[in-house]
């Protein structure tokens, strides 16, 4: 197989050469040609797609992201009819209207519908049979089942970094490419034309269709200011702010605090990505100022999506007599155009 990678957050994806039944891409038949081998076992089988580039925007998802996730996804196989000997549906298991499967072609827009139909009358029942599979190191993976009609559907996970969604869609076992509108995965992932034939396919495949939405955290610097000499003015300290992920910054800034009193001010910086590795430093201690001789000027923690992770910092006045401090802060914005904008602004000193 060829390998695809892609830029962001260099994340690496297989693509897969595989038939890919992707229900109601194009069309569907109620029947093929010849009758079904009642003694062929049926099998689906779930392929792990090609995670996409998502370089629109910062909080873009990507496009079948659960390659990343490396722990077991569970499959859930809702059979809702059987499927007979020519092709055609058995009375529904459900209270469903199929009647739009016998029509000569069906839109995309109505398998979702029906798709949606049998989720809404399923989703608290016991499934008929489920697949576990772990997308990090499993391409594939089949399960025998009946013949039949089955509502496919997994529930959302969350992970540290990421929540995943899930496409749910319908599918026929046995089925032909010429039954139910199939496509074709080349080399590089891309969607090309499969055969027409209406040899029936006894084993079936599904593309396991994801979105991962990046999750994000924030951190909280807690700065105490134990004794504050009001001759010498206002006190400034600065505080420089780097996130990697993975070793790679994806975050840096520094922040300002500016105290006329001896108390204690916070900072909460925002939409860090979850699982970064954040290192906080006191990079300016304010004139006649120290850190506290028990404490460390730098702090590290892991961005948590779940909750504020804090650090805490404590200066107190150290006798000397040096006047006020300047301090700096770095603002970055998208303009119009989605490009980023640096400004500055300038604080502390008397």
């Amino acid at each position: 197989m060829k390998k695809l990678a892609f830029k962001k957050n260099n994340f690496i994806a297989l693509a897969l050469t595989a038939v890919v039944a992707v229900s109601g891409f194009s069309f569907y038949k109620a029947s093929a040609a010849t009758l079904i081998d009642e003694n062929e076992q049926c099998k689906i089988t779930v392929q792990i797609p090609t995670a996409s580039s998502y370089d629109e925007n910062e909080h873009s998802s990507i496009s079948d992201g659960i390659i990343m996730y490396d722990k077991d996804v569970t499959v859930k196989f809702y059979k809702i009819a059987d499927v007979k000997l020519d092709g055609s549906y058995d009375t529904p298991l459900i209270d469903i209207d199929l009647s739009v499967l016998a029509n000569e072609k069906v839109t995309a827009k109505q398998w979702e519908a029906l798709t949606n139909q049998a989720y809404e009358a399923f989703k608290a029942s016991t499934p008929t049979c489920k697949l576990t599979i772990n997308p990090s190191n499993e391409t594939s993976k089949s399960i025998n089942v009946d013949r039949g009609l089955y509502l496919y559907t997994c529930d959302d996970i969350v992970s540290d970094a990421y929540k995943y969604t899930f496409t749910k869609s319908i599918i026929s076992v046995p089925s032909s490419y010429l039954v139910q509108g199939s496509t074709k995965l080349d080399e590089n992932g891309m969607i090309i034309e499969a055969p027409t034939s209406d040899k029936w396919l006894y084993n079936v495949d599904v593309a396991l269709k994801s979105e991962a939405e990046p999750r994000f955290g924030s951190i909280q610097i807690d700065k105490t200011l134990k004794n504050f000499n009001k001759s010498l003015g206002n006190a400034a300290f600065v505080f420089e702010v780097t996130a990697t992920v993975d070793d790679e910054i994806v975050f840096s800034n520094v922040y300002t605090m500016n105290f006329d009193s001896a108390a204690t001010q916070s900072i909460k910086v925002d939409n860090l990505p979850a699982t970064a590795k954040v290192i906080v430093k006191e990079v300016y201690t304010g004139a006649s100022y120290s850190v506290d001789s028990n404490a460390s000027a730098s702090k590290e923690v892991t961005v948590d999506a779940s909750k504020v992770q804090k650090v805490d910092f404590t200066n107190d006045y150290d006798n000397r007599l040096e006047l006020g401090g300047i301090s700096v802060e770095n603002r970055f914005e998208y303009d119009e155009n989605g490009q980023i904008k640096w400004t500055k602004s300038v604080g502390g000193g008397n």
